[in-house]
């Protein structure tokens, strides 16, 4: 969280940087600042029911083939994910910052270094034998891409998706009708756990793909501490421009799910807030 503040800090500072691009958070409406804002809320409740409804055909699909153990095959959506999020949003945004700090550097080494810099961020998530501080790093830099990638949308339509996706997180399991609801059966220890959880929170919830990077290790022989993985709590808080409140810190208790993580998170945030 820190290091995507920072992120946000930096490109900010420059208004030449600014995104504009087309989404599938953004296709049903974009917004513009001569909108009212009756019509943006109207506009955003539209981009967030097209991203729901993409993430829920997907998560449907993702389902189906965990159902007939098309587990390689998830593997390699796993890692072409992974693949995106390195090659385009980190092209993207060391674009931004190779303008702001006005770099020199010619497209050809500019391609190469993006190219092997994504193709040994895959290696290193998906691969054993790999240096355990260089994967953690990339779980890290995939966390805070994705989580940059939220703060590029307007604003309105990232208030609502964020709490749009927090109710189908509950949906999604809780409705008979939910997709992962047919998931349940399929969880249990004797089985392949996680596959199809892992897959969804990783493509739903950035803010904790670095704890699901890290429990997917160990899908095959998981152990009583991995089905208990405590969630980690994190805030910063500022006053004008000045930051004066920061933590990070695993939580005391294990969450049932991740949106009662972010409900523990939130009011610890508002005692902190309070306290100040």
């Amino acid at each position: 969280m820190f290091l995507v503040v920072i992120l946000v800090s930096i490109l900010d500072s420059d208004s030449s940087s600014s995104p504009s691009f087309t989404t599938i958070a953004t296709i049903a409406y974009d917004e513009s600042t001569s909108d009212t804002e009756w019509d943006k809320f109207v506009g955003a409740l539209l981009n967030s029911l097209v991203f729901v409804a993409v993430v829920t055909v997907v998560t449907f699909l993702l389902v189906l083939l965990f159902y007939f153990r098309c587990t390689c095959f998830l593997k390699y959506y796993m890692g072409f994910s992974a693949f995106l999020v390195l090659g385009f949003m980190g092209g993207e945004i060391a674009l931004f910052l190779i303008q702001v700090f006005h770099i020199a550097i010619d497209c050809i080494t500019y391609v190469l270094l993006l190219f092997n810099f994504t193709i040994v961020g895959v290696l290193a998530v998906f691969m054993s034998k790999i240096p355990i501080f260089l994967t953690q790093s990339y779980m890290v830099v995939i966390g805070v891409l994705t989580a940059y990638w939220f703060t590029m949308l307007p604003e309105w339509t990232t208030w609502v998706l964020l709490v749009a996706m927090a109710l189908y997180d509950l949906a999604a399991v809780l409705l008979p009708v939910g997709p992962l609801r047919p998931s349940i059966p399929l969880t249990d220890p004797s089985l392949l756990p996680y596959h199809c959880g892992l897959v969804y929170v990783n493509a739903t919830i950035p803010d904790i793909t670095h704890v699901v990077h890290v429990v997917s290790q160990f899908v095959t022989p998981p152990s009583t501490i991995h089905r208990g993985a405590k969630f980690t709590i994190g805030y910063c808080i500022f006053r004008g421009d000045s930051l004066i409140s920061w933590k990070s810190k695993e939580q005391d208790v294990v969450s049932q799910s991740s949106t009662e993580s972010e409900y523990r998170d939130m009011v610890i945030t508002i005692c902190e807030i309070i306290w100040l």
